[in-house]
């Protein structure tokens, strides 16, 4: 036979979502809550000490816990994180960059998801998740942080600064006053979908010119050990030393306008490091000219280049991904930033400054007018478009045209959509400073399948008591009010959210073992032909998979306490249109037109099963590895890892708690359909999580019961709903591309189990149900596949099978499940053995 035998290990617990539970680094957390996180951190504390001269050593980072609401922003609650940088000082570094100086990491900690990394006066330091409210993590440290990078001074500093890597293919390299071979001042901070730590850095300048300059850093992610307690490198390396200011080595700065996508310009584009504001990493789906992992500079207005006329700035300026990767190997110079979007792009974006006018003996000429200073960035989730925070309290969205090339020509369109964001209320231009709201760093995320915004923001005042403010926002342009957390802690500068992402992922990969969204451990099996072309497809082989966490079943056959109408269409509803709850407006590619059936109903909530009627649906585009004829794909998906990660689901009643649902995804080329089309059909096989096979990556449900009580389909017995399962096995071979004679004799196999079953010799109806998998098995290459149509005919009748012997064997006999398939002998007893033909089968 070809299949494998598969015995599926407890799968890894990796990043997901759910609503109540507290962040992952907040007191009294559940040690890898799965939860979106979000944390954000102090400009400076506004308790001023006077005996010590100035404000309060506290250092506060809180942890932002979100609870959606339907239809609404979610809202918000605060509680100080149980963890504190070293030193007198606090967070307060320099305008622009400093506010935003935190991101999240990717964490290998035991029961961790992501660590947060902060900037704290000059230095960069990690802290390790989870916490349970104790000052130690839950992690093989010793220390609940370890140091990223010191700041220059010191005799530590000096011995990180003598390793840095300063590459001579670095724009130039530095020669400052300093003698700081890493970020100098470091601020704002992105993470890369390879880990590479990026810092944005305003140095002193060199020792030849004049003025601060801003310098981009990356610091590589190594294994934790004792001589990299941080698991960065402490070789940091320089990417680019005139990301704005005079860092070239005659001292001017980089003219950004001979770069630009969008016009040809005959300004000179000459940035302000003061207004360097932020750092951002683009996301997979984003708009040409740019790529993933691409790394954003966002730059606000500014009169740098005084006298007048005043020039107008880039906004956003895009290192390309494969040309950091080349810097940072050492095997390439940088390119010059395209400058992808400047103010003159975006509508309604003024390019005048408000100010006094110029002193006396020259100056900068500044305008009367509109304050429109770019503040902070984020990648929107539902669709990858860029967003835009300006300090009126704005927020513009933007992408590119499809048309334009990756160069440096001119022949790109960005294009600006309405405004994300009318005027955050009460944010005012800056000659209304006091008692308006100050905003400063923009962050998106998502969770349950919808988009969020969240903006760090503060009122300031003259003495203490300069209340903070994060506000959480959705697509609704206005008409859903922000909801609000605040704190009298001191003003919120820098916010970093972690999203449950999307697990991408190669079918090479999964031939050996894969848990691309952290929910199901997949293993794709076949015949040998069948894996060798999974293997050989290289990137082609690709898999993303795409989670939707469903807290609640709108159903109320299967939630008693369901919403009413209106509010919720689907009360009276039997059956639930995925669209429905993983909306196709969120998504992108969208989930399709799958249903899920009457018979299948949520059943999972913080405790595990039985505890709620949640559910999760795992989308997977798997277009070239779907379309390789006799594979196997093996699923153990486990719930929990979104749900409640402190929980194993057991296997009572010799049966799987939770079942397993799949689908086609409509949304293929490549998958076609399936007799029940568009309903999920149910394919569980065994126990221990939700164990089941397909014949593809698919729409796969995990966290759901079965509810025969509710079908129309079939009356409320096994035995009914094994009839129900017989009859679209039988359709499903019928039209399937197999080989006649190989197809005929499986349709007989499965109608003299059926003949068994309906006699009540069910033990026989089982043991026929093995012998007809051991015949596709045994006869694979008689198993074609039509893209579009039945691509795995293989695949698709041995997972039926296996769940129909599931039924038979489990079900309806009651004995124990399975744990793995196919068994090695044929199970029970059939008197005589009659269920053995003279092949064998």
């Amino acid at each position: 036979m070809n299949a494998k035998l598969l015995a599926i290990s407890t799968i890894a617990r990796s990043i997901g979502i759910t609503v109540v539970a507290a962040i992952a680094l907040g007191a009294g957390a559940t040690a890898g809550a799965q939860n979106m996180q979000i944390a954000a951190s102090l400009l400076y504390n506004a308790t001023y000490n006077y005996e010590a001269g100035g404000y309060a050593d506290t250092n506060i980072i809180f942890g932002v816990t979100p609870t959606l609401h339907t239809g609404l922003p979610p809202s918000l609650s605060l509680a100080a994180l149980p963890i504190n940088p070293p030193g007198p000082q606090s967070f307060l570094n320099f305008s622009g960059i400093s506010n935003n100086g935190l991101v999240y990491a990717p964490s290998t900690q035991p029961g961790a998801t992501v660590d947060l990394v902060a900037v704290s006066n000059g230095s960069i330091y990690r802290f390790f998740g989870p916490f349970s409210g104790s000052s130690a993590p839950a992690s093989p440290n010793t220390t609940p942080f370890a140091t990223i990078w010191n700041q220059c001074g010191g005799e530590e500093a000096e011995v990180v600064r003598a390793n840095a890597v300063v590459h001579s293919n670095a724009a130039s390299p530095p020669s400052e006053s300093s003698g700081c071979n890493g970020p100098e001042q470091p601020g704002a901070m992105a993470i890369d979908g390879n880990g590479v730590l990026y810092v944005l850095s305003l140095d002193g300048g060199s020792i030849e010119c004049d003025g601060p300059v801003v310098e981009l850093w990356a610091f590589l992610p190594v294994a934790i050990t004792a001589n990299t307690p941080a698991g960065y490198a402490t070789q940091p390396v320089l990417i680019d030393n005139n990301v704005a200011g005079g860092g070239t080595s005659n001292c001017t700065a980089r003219d950004y306008s001979n770069n630009n996508v969008s016009q040809a310009s005959a300004q000179a584009f000459f940035p302000n490091p003061f207004t360097v504001a932020d750092l951002v990493v683009a996301p997979s789906g984003v708009a040409a000219p740019l790529s993933a992992n691409d790394v954003l500079v966002v730059f606000g207005d500014s009169n740098y280049n005084y006298p007048a006329p005043q020039n107008v700035v880039a906004v956003l300026a895009d290192y390309n991904a494969s040309n950091l990767a080349a810097v940072i190997k050492g095997t390439a110079s940088l390119n010059t930033p395209l400058v992808v979007a400047n103010s003159s792009d975006i509508v309604h974006w003024g390019q005048t400054l408000t100010g006094p006018a110029p002193a006396a003996g020259g100056g900068p000429t500044w305008v009367a007018g509109p304050t429109d200073q770019a503040l902070s960035a984020a990648a929107w989730p539902a669709d990858s478009n860029i967003l835009l925070l300006d300090e009126d309290g704005n927020i513009f969205k933007f992408t590119w045209s499809t048309t334009c090339a990756v160069a440096k020509a001119t022949n790109c369109s960005v294009v600006n959509m309405p405004v994300f964001w009318p005027l955050l209320p009460n944010a005012q231009a800056e000659s209304n400073y006091y008692g308006s709201l100050q905003v400063n760093s923009l962050r998106t995320g998502a969770q349950s399948g919808n988009s969020y915004a969240f903006v760090a923001a503060y009122t300031p005042g003259e003495g203490p008591g300069a209340p903070g403010e994060i506000l959480a926002l959705d697509n609704s342009s206005g008409a859903n009010a922000p909801q609000i957390a605040s704190t009298n802690d001191g003003p919120f500068s820098a916010l970093a959210v972690s999203s449950p992402p999307s697990g991408t992922g190669s079918g090479a990969q999964c031939v050996t073992g894969c848990n691309l969204s952290g929910g199901n451990q997949q293993l794709i099996t076949g015949t040998p032909t069948a894996i060798a072309a999974v293997e050989a497809l290289g990137a082609k082989g690709k898999i993303t998979e795409t989670v939707c966490i469903v807290q609640q079943d709108p159903r109320h056959i299967c939630n008693a306490h369901a919403p009413l109408p209106p509010s919720n269409s689907l009360y009276n509803s039997k059956t639930l249109p995925v669209s429905a709850v993983c909306p196709n407006s969120h998504f992108n590619p969208s989930f399709g037109n799958t249903i899920i059936p009457d018979y299948i109903c949520g059943d999972y909530g913080s405790g595990g099963p039985g505890t709620g009627t949640g559910f999760v649906l795992i989308q997977g585009v798997a277009n070239g590895v779907d379309g390789v004829p006799d594979l196997l794909i093996y699923n153990d998906a486990n719930a929990d890892a979104f749900f409640d990660p402190g929980q194993t689901e057991p296997c009572t009643s010799n049966q799987p708690t939770t079942v397993f649902g799949w689908a086609p995804w409509s949304g293929s080329t490549t998958e076609g359909s399936i007799p029940e089309s568009p309903f999920m059909t149910e394919l569980t096989y065994g126990c221990g999580t939700s164990r089941a096979s397909s014949s593809g990556m698919s729409i796969n449900m995990l966290g759901g019961k079965l509810s025969l009580a509710t079908a129309n389909e079939f009356k409320a017995n096994n035995t009914s709903f094994a009839e129900f399962k017989y009859a679209n096995l039988f359709t499903d071979v019928l039209v399937a591309p197999i080989d006649v004679i190989q197809k005929v004799r499986l349709e007989s196999i499965i109608v003299r189990s059926e003949l068994f079953l309906t006699r009540g010799q069910t033990s026989c109806a089982a043991r026929k149900i093995w012998r007809a998998d051991q015949y596709v098995a045994d006869h694979a290459s008689h198993f074609h596949g039509i893209p579009g149509f039945d691509p795995n005919s293989y695949g698709r009748a041995r997972s039926r099978l296996a769940n129909l012997f599931l039924t038979i064997f489990s079900r309806i006999e009651g004995n124990v499940a399975p744990q793995m398939w196919p068994l090695p002998t044929a199970p029970g007893i059939c008197p005589g053995n009659i269920d053995i033909d003279p092949d064998g089968y």
